[in-house]
């Protein structure tokens, strides 16, 4: 499991299965290249927010946005 915070600053748990594609500049990367403050965008599907599993992730530039 992973927790993203998304635009509106609010902190989502979402589930990882063997099969979730990690991906930087559509490069297949890793689980453990994930880490702390990096951007990403993350596709996924559930029942709602607290029954989320994804099925892609991929690491993009930084917003510049803080806060």
């Amino acid at each position: 499991m992973i927790d993203v915070t998304n635009m509106p600053s609010k902190t989502l748990t979402v589930r990882l299965k063997t099969q979730t594609e990690i991906t930087r500049d559509k490069k297949k990367l890793d689980v453990s290249e994930l880490r702390v403050g990096l951007s990403v965008v993350v596709d996924a599907y559930g029942d709602n927010e607290r029954d989320l599993l994804a099925v892609e992730i991929r690491i993009v530039p930084a917003t510049g946005r803080t806060g």
